[in-house]
């Protein structure tokens, strides 16, 4: 992804239809899997996925992994890690799902287990986790 031409064909390409699975396993430094992130995510469809490789057994994707809950996040995509591997020598998958809403307000259809809870008040009490979310993430001096 670091070369115009190759970021120029990958707009050609999804631009409009959109990326619904990448799996990075490119360049290993901090700065290749920035800049591979950078190129891809806005190509992501509305409910995308990155998978990220060797989150676990390389310095800068380490710090990557750490960046993207803070640094990067903006409340679009959710991330979680499954650390495989055996003891020290775990390598590990970040998963980044890309949020088709930025807050949620949407989608409960089922009351049955708890009838007392109205939706309402779960979209209110998730809206402002969310929210509380970002502003945890984000750097003090921003």
């Amino acid at each position: 992804t670091r070369t115009e031409e190759f970021r120029q064909k990958m707009n050609e390409l999804y631009s409009k239809k959109g990326i619904d699975l990448a799996f990075i396993d490119a360049c290993h430094s901090y700065d290749g899997v920035l800049n591979d992130f950078k190129v891809v995510y806005p190509l992501l469809s509305r409910t995308g996925i990155i998978v990220f490789h060797d989150t676990y057994s390389h310095v800068g994707l380490r710090k990557f992994n750490i960046d993207l809950r803070t640094k990067y996040y903006d409340g679009t995509f959710d991330v979680f890690e499954l650390p495989f591997g055996k003891a020290k020598k775990r390598t590990g998958l970040t998963i980044l799902v890309k949020r088709s809403y930025m807050l949620t307000n949407t989608g409960i259809i089922n009351f049955e287990h708890d009838p007392d809870m109205k939706a309402e008040e779960i979209y209110e009490y998730e809206n402002k986790f969310l929210l509380d979310e970002i502003k945890r993430s984000k750097p003090e001096n921003e």
